[in-house]
């Protein structure tokens, strides 16, 4: 909606210069009220139907079944890793370059997307075809359809790793730099809906 909306200014902003209009009408930027932990817990996938969404997207199509896999294990954005180029995988310091609307960063390169990658090594051009983005969303909707997953979409898989991540051990910090947050505070509220699940789960211990 912002994007159109920017659109819509930058062409108003034309007429007012070129005398088509006496002044710029006021324009609102939409902003969708804050996400409670609790809804970002519900976008978080459990471990099983993480293997589910890998094992249905390779029956789907082998290419992919490895862009979900680079997905999951790199908590990439879906256009960081549809343009994720041969030039920016590092196999011998085991690093990938993502580019995206934070700008250039470096993520670790896991041993399985390094295996993942490694089968389909080129020196240049594109890893992963010319996909739209919103295709790969639609495929990946439809394998979670039939693998009896409902409610999720694909920046999900963004979401369930930075939850991993923190539930392995690795510092805040440390996430926020590999998802590329701009700020902290949007990394932190993974560590917040971390601390209610614990919470959550703890309340289940008895002495029976």
């Amino acid at each position: 909606v912002n994007g159109y909306l920017r659109h819509i200014k930058a062409a108003l902003k034309y007429a007012v210069r070129e005398g088509y209009m006496p002044k710029l009408p006021e324009i609102v930027m939409y902003r969708k009220a804050n996400k409670t932990e609790a809804e970002y817990l519900e976008r978080i996938l459990t471990a099983d139907e993480v293997k589910k969404v890998i094992k249905g997207a390779y029956d789907f199509d082998s290419e992919f079944g490895r862009y979900i896999e680079v997905l999951l294990w790199t908590g990439g954005r879906r256009r960081e890793v549809l343009n994720l180029q041969w030039q920016g995988v590092n196999f011998s310091q085991n690093r990938l370059a993502l580019e995206g609307k934070t700008g250039r960063r470096t993520v670790p390169l896991l041993d399985r997307p390094r295996i993942v990658l490694k089968a389909i090594k080129k020196d240049i051009g594109r890893v992963f075809p010319d996909w739209h983005p919103d295709t790969v969303s639609h495929w990946l909707k439809a394998v979670m359809v039939k693998e009896g997953i409902a409610g999720h979409r694909l920046h999900d898989l963004r979401h369930t790793c930075a939850t991993f991540l923190l539930k392995s051990g690795v510092s805040i910090e440390m996430v926020q730099r590999i998802l590329g947050h701009a700020q902290i505070t949007t990394t932190q509220i993974y560590a917040k809906v971390m601390d209610d699940l614990l919470q959550t789960e703890a309340r289940k211990l008895k002495f029976e």
